[in-house]
């Protein structure tokens, strides 16, 4: 008996090692592209995982695997505001997350702002020659190339949260594991 009640105050020292095997996915975006990568909780990719993401309406708009590197890139689909993406992983681990889609990402029309009086960079432009539609498209493009890395990180560290929930559930599953061996156990004798 006394055997049983250090094991279960180990798992509330060390309550990582119910997380051995969780995996996380997370997702960004890149201009009209949507980024999703998977991976397990010892940085392991998600090799060949199914990726399956949802619209708004709770239906299936794009099913796909991730490559080698557990990655996946797909086109933002249109008239979505919000995605849900699941990842299906080998031996039926699974994580999901929500992803608010960026509009102003995804088109290269004109904003409010563009009808706004000209501004320095509009002139600058006109005297080279490059119209401030082109001109405000490479600089979107340039920031969105420099920001990815971060958005990247961020995207990841958000994945990567234990939650008291995850926890609790972890030590529920090896609580209730060791009550169906305990209780096979008592029934041989």
């Amino acid at each position: 008996m006394k055997k049983w009640i250090l094991v279960f105050a180990s798992l509330f020292i060390f309550p990582t090692l119910c997380l051995a095997h969780r995996i996380s996915v997370f997702a960004y975006q890149e201009g009209s592209q949507i980024h999703v990568e998977g991976f397990f909780s010892d940085g392991t990719p998600t090799k060949q995982a199914r990726v399956d993401v949802y619209g708004e309406k709770g239906k299936k708009i794009f099913s796909k695997q991730t490559n080698e590197k557990g990655a996946l890139t797909f086109n933002a689909p249109k008239n979505q505001k919000k995605l849900k993406i699941v990842l299906t992983a080998s031996m039926g681990h699974r994580a999901e997350t929500t992803f608010e889609l960026n509009q102003k990402d995804q088109s290269t029309s004109p904003t409010h702002e563009d009808s706004e009086s000209p501004k320095p960079a509009t002139q600058l432009a006109k005297v080279q020659g490059i119209s401030e539609r082109t001109l405000r498209s490479i600089v979107r493009e340039e920031v969105n190339r420099a920001t990815q890395p971060i958005m990247k990180t961020l995207a990841r560290q958000e994945a990567e949260k234990v939650s008291f929930r995850d926890i609790v559930g972890g030590i529920g599953w090896i609580m209730g594991l060791m009550g169906i061996w305990m209780m096979m156990k008592s029934r041989k004798k």
